[in-house]
């Protein structure tokens, strides 16, 4: 397949043709894809060209990708009003667990434009677009093997302002690295053991060094997801057996009950906020958060 400027011929080929633009950023580019089985494909040749490569139909095809590419790269901003920055809100409509929902997206709107930011929502599909603002502003959950990680390293690269940076992706994605630095630093935690679930284990050991309930978390889960929690030995090997199929390190934590845990807030190594996240009612993993104080140094006042 040839695209040119993220662009394909074949309609049904217009969001591949975008992701290969975004990750490559080759103006025209020959892609070769290889069927493994029967419904997997794989890319196995990538090739760059240059104009010399083309002939009249292809430069012809050329030039008018570069047209629509650069029209839509370097358009008139529809919500420029003497703002003096622009920042983007990168978001999933799709997402079925978002950090942020509509209402608190349309408070950050409205937040920016009372600071004199003109503030544009963006998905993925617009990560070429990136450079033409001047902060990012990351809503969708972070991981370091996603397209946000990466949009995140771009946007950097080009001098953006990026909340959260692929800095803060890489390491609060990853709850080895923050055990490992918790441990560091002698900062209290519940008992935590690091397993190879593919690997023999001692299951025994685990219960006794652990008691029962176990919390089993695989390092990059996020909103409660990839994390559960052993009643019993059956029930353990159960879960270390299926969470390995997903990750070949585990974490396993004594249980420890509580109606909320805590987050904090961090812009530029000074804390911003403290705030609870509560448990579901009448389950043990987090729902919601309560206002948080803005100031660390002034009592709690919760409403």
């Amino acid at each position: 397949m040839r695209f040119y400027f993220g662009q394909a011929e074949q309609p049904e080929l217009a969001s591949v043709a975008r992701r290969i633009f975004d990750t490559f950023a080759f103006p025209v580019v020959d892609i070769t894809l290889t069927r493994h089985q029967a419904s997997v494909w794989t890319i196995t040749a990538v090739r760059s060209l240059s104009l010399d490569d083309l002939d009249d139909a292809a430069q012809t095809r050329f030039a008018d990708a570069l047209d629509a590419f650069g029209h839509k790269i370097w358009r008139t901003r529809r919500a420029n009003k003497g703002y003096k920055y622009d920042v983007a809100i990168l978001h999933n409509p799709e997402e079925a667990l978002p950090p942020s929902n509509k209402g608190a997206l349309k408070s950050f709107e409205k937040a920016g434009k009372e600071l004199g930011l003109n503030v544009e929502f963006i998905t993925w599909k617009d990560a070429s677009r990136i450079g033409e603002y001047d902060a990012l502003f990351i809503r969708e959950t972070t991981k370091v093997d996603h397209h946000t990680y990466q949009i995140a390293q771009n946007a950097e690269n080009m001098g953006l302002l990026v909340i959260d940076s692929p800095t803060d992706i890489m390491r609060c994605s990853n709850k080895m690295y923050l055990h490992e630095r918790l441990q560091r630093f002698q900062v209290d935690t519940p008992k935590t053991l690091l397993i190879m679930g593919n690997q023999p284990y001692d299951v025994d050991g685990l219960i006794h060094q652990l008691g029962l309930p176990i919390i089993v978390k695989v390092p990059d889960g996020s909103f409660s997801i990839g994390v559960e929690k052993a009643k019993d030995r059956d029930q353990l090997q159960e879960i270390i057996a299926r969470l390995s199929e997903r990750s070949a390190i585990l974490l396993l934590q004594e249980y420890m009950p509580t109606d909320y845990d805590w987050r904090i807030g961090i812009m530029n190594n000074q804390v911003l906020y403290a705030c609870r996240y509560y448990m579901a009612k009448s389950h043990w993993r987090f729902t919601t958060t309560a206002p948080a104080r803005t100031n660390p140094a002034t009592p709690m006042r919760w409403r």
